[in-house]
Parts: structure tokens; sequence; C-alpha cells
């Protein structure tokens, strides 16, 4: 396994190793927090400025990598039974973190549920977790310009209960979820362990939050290092690296992977009975966030 664990000025507050999850609803800003993360160990160790965003993003193990469940499981992974890869889950998880020292961070989109029996976020190998939530309405209008599909059908796509997405060749399937049951399974519970940040506070004041996300993993740093870091992966300059030397996380779906990165999007990008449906849709968790509309749409 090629990547690095989190072991740079790090010890786990909660347990003294295993997995932190970097968890969120897809097209919510997680890459960039790993982005943020990868960049300050550079800072700490004194790298120069990494100008490759596939060394950056790929900080941290993918979850449902086709290669770690093909080891566990007997034929193509991604052609088994869904049951079988619920189950073979525990062990994928448990030879990921055997293979690490400390705190391994693991990327995830599935939701914090259980499928046939199994947690997919089994608690007995995590240590602890951080939370990306993003307003829906902004979530709409990303998710269909990085899924090649229409607002309308990327609203609903956010809203399917039980929604599964799957990459054959590359990906066994995750488990997602409505845009609603996906925060709900993560956040409707408090727990120390788990750090939940809102994207837009993010965006709105970043050295601070990320500090934030920094310490929940026992990351010590300086303000200025913190603030480096976050220059690094400032949005205008990785987008440019995209337009340059391109992205291997970017579908061909989308024309680039680091589209806007602006809050607020929705306030052009949807019409006003787009904004009615995601709001009453998830009205529930939206109001918990802070993202209900100010004034109700016509």
């Amino acid at each position: 396994m090629s990547e690095a664990p989190l072991n740079h000025s790090i010890s786990a507050t909660r347990r003294p190793r295993g997995i932190v999850w970097m968890a969120s609803y897809p097209r919510s800003g997680m890459t960039w927090v790993r982005m943020f993360l990868r960049n300050l160990i550079d800072v700490l160790d004194r790298k120069d400025a990494a100008d490759d965003l596939n060394a950056m993003a790929g900080f941290g193990v993918g979850d449902t990598d086709v290669a770690h469940y093909s080891a566990v499981t007997d034929g193509a992974a991604d052609e088994a039974d869904p049951k079988v890869i619920a189950e073979a889950r525990p062990k994928v998880l448990r030879e990921l973190l055997d293979r690490a020292d400390g705190l391994l961070p693991v990327r995830t989109h599935f939701a914090n549920v259980a499928m046939f029996g199994t947690p997919a976020i089994d608690p007995s190998v995590t240590a602890a977790g951080i939370y990306v939530v993003r307003n829906p309405l902004d979530v709409a209008v990303s998710y269909a310009a990085f899924r090649g599909m229409s607002v309308d059908d990327a609203i609903a796509t956010m809203a399917q209960s039980g929604q599964t997405v799957a990459t054959p060749g590359r990906r066994v399937f995750t488990l997602l979820g409505s845009w609603s049951e996906h925060v709900a399974s993560w956040t409707a519970t408090q727990t120390p362990a788990l750090h939940v940040v809102r994207y837009e506070d993010l965006v709105a004041d970043p050295v601070p939050r990320f500090k934030a996300i920094a310490s929940h993993v026992s990351m010590t740093a300086p303000d200025e290092a913190i603030a480096e870091a976050v220059a690094r992966c400032d949005f205008a300059r990785i987008r440019a690296i995209e337009a340059e030397k391109g992205f291997g996380e970017r579908p061909a779906s989308a024309e680039r992977f680091f589209r806007a990165g602006r809050v607020d999007q929705w306030r052009t990008g949807l019409t006003p009975a787009q904004i009615d449906t995601i709001s009453s849709t998830h009205v529930n968790q939206m109001a918990r966030f802070g993202y209900l509309p100010e004034i109700a749409p016509a």
C-alpha cells in the first residue's frame, strides 16, 4: 500500500491507532480537506508546494477499491453480490489498518449504516472521523455538472432512498442513500470522535476551520503552517493546475473536477421550482444546518 498513514506529529486522542474516516456526500468538499491535510504534512516537512493534484488528493485510502475486495472474495469483486461485498468489508478494513502504523485516513462516501446486518463504518477499527456537509442546493448544481446530467436528474438522484453507486472495474458499490439519509446517518448522533464541518464555513473562514480539522486528528501545527497549507490548496491554484495537467478523479462526464467551488451557486443555477423541490424533500436536515432559503420561493 503506497498511501502513508496519518503519522506525522499525530497521536490518536480516542484510540492509539485506527481509521480516521474522511466522509461526505459526493461534491461536498472532502477532496479539498484531503488536499489540505496532505499539504500540511508537506509544510511541516518543509517540502516545496506540490503541483500534482493526484498526489495531493490521493492522500488516504479509498474504501471501495476493487483490489482491496478481490483479495478477500472469490472472483471479480466488482461483479460480486452486494451481500458478499458487505460481509467482506470488515475484513478489508481490518487488513488495510493492519498495514498501517497509527492512524490511517480512509476516504468514503458510504452512509454510516448497516448493510445486511454489517456496519459499513466498522466501529471496531474506527479512531475518529471528519464529515463535511454542504448545502444540497449547491450540491445539486455541482453534481449535475460532475455527472453530466440535468439538474432535475441530479435532484431526483439526491432524493433516492437507499441509492447505491459503483464504478465497474475500479470500485465496488457505495451505499449513499439520499442526501438527507447520508447526512443524518453521520451526524444525527453527536460523538466527540466525529468532527462535523460545513463546507460554507471552510470557504468563509478557512484557517481556523482547517486548524480545527488538523487538531481533531491530533496534528499539531502553528497558525502560519495552517495558513500556508490552505494557500497551497487555494481553489484558484488547484483549478489552474487541473487545467494544465489534468486530474485523475475527473470522470469523462465532467469538463473539470474543480468547477467553481463557490457558495450559493444555487441562486443563479436553480429555478424556483427546483429550489422548492430540494427544500421540501430535505427540509429536516437543511434546517439543522441552516440551509433553508431565507425567502420561500414563489
